[in-house]
């Protein structure tokens, strides 16, 4: 009988975080973990082998949306990590895959089997290591049933840091030994050379005598005066010995002290090492008890904060009603001085919108009408994934080149249909009031069907004068603080000409910027546009995509970049991966080629001066990137 994960066991691992299963899984060896990995797709760009662990995370990502035949590879996994195992197969006898099989499959039925297969386990850990951690990586990967029995069992198993310290243990007591034999040694040598020592001082103090003795008699003894010239110079001899004597017992009295203090260290350590279990189990409890207390806290000031939030919202809301009222007499009537021009985009010759129920539709129905335009195909293939995911997370969509405003165009049609509006921004726009109240009556209208909105010149007028609004809407959505405000889509095409300001951080912020005269044309007519209208539908599906992890070093965007983009360009980046990664994830697309184009080049090309060229060193081999690259340095890349 197969071994399978139960609906509970599934619901349960599902929670499990990426990092858990990359802990369990690198305790595998290597050679088995690429076989397994080859049933994963490969990954482009790597040699053979390489990516391995890459494959494994990239599928523990998608744990929410396993097939059965990613739930069997995930059996197949902690298979591989039983049979690594010897301590597993020695102590329940699983030497072969049916063994193996038919035991566990005893296991999921009968709490008993569990319980003394477990018992076993922790009773070879006395001769070999099995600690806590291994045996419940086991359980917790396993096919298991949960079993608060076992699981108390589990927890009596000694911790791995325990089998850690029992070698280092022992290497210090053997030292601690071996130290207390060379003091003893030493202290032998040392009781020696004093002995010796006294006896020199004795011979030192009769010679003396008894040179006095002889001075005192008659010095024509010639024989004795040699004889005390002889004794003279063995004096001397031995003056030399007593201080020899006394240098090396210097010398021991200094190793003696050194000895003792590495003693009285070692003792202290091993002292240190004995008591860390018993301290271990009471900093894990008051660990625990702080946990609690700070889980309320945080429950605590999450209430307050929605308090607040309700409150300041009511007031800020009754006071920009009472300015837009104060200052709406103020402003030009639409009959007389128009402040900017506002225009819808439509005709009677235009068939009517298809409605775009879901995410694969909306996509495919753009990267038709942008092919049908006269874009390559590959090129509104990307292109299409890249404005619909900046557009699904609220962004600003803006459009540069020769061809900026037919591209923005056709993008409004394929999503808006008849719900296209046009604003032309003139030169010297100062009043940021009448644009957001403009814009604020279409996210009022939105609620019932997608509006696009077409900012035409959008750096006619310093974009920080006029866009407080626009920059405000576009965080919001970032934050998800808008309920309604995905369904208006925003816009916008960059001027040329000498009245034209140069554009900068303030609007690659708002949203990605794709260069039309880098694109990839086709060398035919332009087919007439099918205008579409995405429902409602879609933008629920696009609430409900996962919350992916945005890993940088993935991507492969230099730290700099990062760094000097700026807080609000890294979160609009992320949440184009988010959604980006979510959009392609039944594909091999790169999310570093997803973003690359329109938000990571522009930025590095307005910020990085020669740093421009770490960039290039990543591995560029799309079209759109060489030439964009080379518009704005022809030396740098050539095409």
């Amino acid at each position: 009988m197969k071994i399978r994960y139960s609906k509970e066991k599934q619901d349960a691992i599902i929670e499990y975080t990426v990092e858990e299963f990359r802990d369990f899984t690198m305790k595998i060896p290597v050679s088995k973990l690429m076989v397994i990995t080859k049933r994963l797709p490969q990954e482009k760009g790597f040699r053979p082998g390489k990516d391995t662990v890459l494959r494994l995370i990239k599928f523990f990502k998608r744990v929410k949306r396993w097939t059965e035949k990613d739930w069997e590879l995930m059996i197949d996994i902690w298979v591989v990590w039983t049979e690594s195992n010897p301590v597993f197969q020695q102590t329940l006898n699983l030497y072969s895959k049916d063994k193996l099989e038919k035991f566990i499959q005893e296991m999921i039925n009968k709490p008993e089997i569990r319980y003394k297969a477990t018992e076993k386990l922790i009773q070879a850990g006395k001769i070999e290591i099995v600690s806590e951690e291994m045996l419940y990586d086991w359980y917790k990967f396993g096919p298991f049933p949960t079993d608060e029995e076992v699981i108390n069992l589990i927890r009596s198993a000694g911790l791995q840091e325990d089998y850690a310290l029992q070698p280092r243990v022992g290497k210090i007591e053997n030292k601690v030994g071996q130290l207390e034999v060379v003091y003893q040694n030493l202290d032998i040598q040392y009781k020696s050379l004093y002995t010796n020592l006294d006896i020199n001082t004795k011979v030192v103090t009769e010679i003396k005598e008894f040179k006095i003795q002889l001075e005192s008699k008659s010095v024509q003894n010639q024989e004795i005066i040699e004889r005390i010239n002889h004794l003279e110079n063995t004096i001397d001899i031995l003056n030399k010995n007593y201080n020899i004597a006394l240098h090396q017992l210097d010398l021991l009295r200094d190793k003696l002290l050194e000895s003792e203090n590495k003693i009285n260290l070692i003792n202290g350590e091993v002292q240190t090492i004995k008591k860390s279990n018993t301290s271990w189990d009471e900093k894990h409890s008051q660990l625990e008890d702080l946990s609690g207390s700070v889980n309320k806290s945080i429950l605590d000031l999450e209430e307050k904060i929605s308090n607040l939030q309700q409150n300041s919202g009511k007031n800020i809301e009754e006071k920009l009603q009472e300015n837009s009222t104060k200052q709406s007499t103020n402003l030009p009537s639409r009959g007389d001085n128009q402040i900017f021009e506002v225009l819808p985009i439509s005709s009677q010759y235009r068939p009517d919108s298809i409605p775009l129920g879901n995410l694969k539709q909306t996509i495919t129905h753009l990267e038709k009408n942008l092919n049908g335009l006269g874009i390559k195909l590959s090129d509104a293939r990307n292109l299409s994934t890249e404005i619909f995911s900046a557009l699904a997370s609220g962004q600003l969509v803006t459009f540069d080149g020769s061809l900026a405003f037919i591209v923005a165009e056709r993008c409004a049609l394929s999503l808006a249909g008849e719900g296209v509006h046009l604003i032309r921004i003139p030169i010297g726009l100062t009043d940021t009031l009448s644009l957001e109240l403009e814009l604020k009556k279409y996210i009022e209208t939105c609620s019932d069907s997608t509006v696009a909105i077409i900012l035409e010149g959008i750096n006619r007028s310093s974009l920080e004068t006029y866009g407080f609004f626009i920059r405000q809407l576009i965080i919001e959505r970032l934050f998800h603080k808008q309920d309604n405000g995905l369904s208006l889509l925003l816009f916008a095409t960059i001027a040329g000409g000498p009245t034209a300001i140069p554009y900068g951080k303030e609007v690659l912020e708002l949203g990605p910027v794709f260069h039309t005269d880098v694109l990839g044309w086709m060398n035919k007519s332009a087919s007439k546009e099918m205008p579409g209208s995405i429902q409602n539908d879609v933008w629920l599906q696009v609430t409900e995509l996962s919350d992916i992890e945005v890993d940088w070093e993935e991507i492969s965007i230099p730290d700099w970049l990062l760094r000097e983009g700026g807080a609000f360009w890294r979160r609009t980046l992320m949440m184009a991966c988010t959604l980006g990664m979510e959009l392609e994830s039944s594909s091999n697309y790169p999310i570093q080629k997803l973003v690359l184009f329109g938000w990571v080049l522009p930025m590095a090309l307005q910020i990085g001066g020669d740093r421009i060229k770490e960039i290039i060193d990543i591995n560029i081999d799309d079209d759109r990137t060489k030439g964009l690259l080379h518009f704005n340095n022809p030396e740098m890349v050539e095409i």
